[in-house]
């Protein structure tokens, strides 16, 4: 008799604990999940500000829209290829509110402003630097999150026209319809 309640008890506490498991392997799917495929984030515009000064927009989408999406803590970098390396440069949010938790409802947008004059890049389409952008950002279903936190970075590549550049000899050798745009999207790589 005193087996058999040694036994059951051992049961409901195994049961027990994988029940608490399994709830938390649930919870970090659905942040997985909230993270991945509820937030959408993406490079909306470039501007040239003049001699190397650029600015970025980022937009983030939540496209359920149905609840708040909470991101803490983005953190943008920019890259300039330069020969194989990756070349860090200058970047800052134009506005104070990229730095504290963004509530996401819809789809918003911030500015980061970068500085991109190096002396040599790499040039993968003709006269164009080949750009890098880095944004690794904290997010949540709780704009105070406990345990719930995914840790979400995102590169985007993009040809960026520099500062310097001849706009009648990208369009010779790019044969381009029109101006040459500053900037090119790339697809993920």
């Amino acid at each position: 008799m005193a087996l058999a309640l040694v036994l059951l008890a051992d049961s409901l506490i195994g049961r027990y604990q994988h029940m608490i498991v399994q709830d938390r392997i649930d919870r970090l799917a659905a942040l997985e999940t909230l993270a991945l495929s509820a937030l959408r984030a993406d490079v909306k515009a470039i501007t040239s500000q003049g001699n190397g000064r650029y600015e970025l927009t980022l937009e983030l989408w939540n496209v359920k829209g149905d609840q708040p999406i909470y991101v803490m803590s983005p953190a943008v970098h920019a890259y300039v290829q330069v020969g194989r390396q990756w070349m860090e440069v200058p970047t800052k949010p134009t506005d104070e509110s990229a730095a504290a938790v963004l509530k996401i409802t819809g789809r918003q947008q911030y500015r980061y402003v970068f500085e991109a004059r190096p002396a040599d890049y790499a040039r993968l389409l003709s006269s164009y630097m080949h750009v890098r952008f880095v944004n690794s950002m904290l997010v949540s279903p709780k704009s105070m999150p406990g345990d719930e936190l995914f840790e979400r970075t995102d590169s985007y590549y993009v040809y960026l026209k520099p500062w310097d550049a001849d706009d009648r000899a990208i369009k010779r050798e790019v044969k381009f319809d029109g101006a040459p745009p500053l900037w090119i999207a790339m697809p993920p790589h």
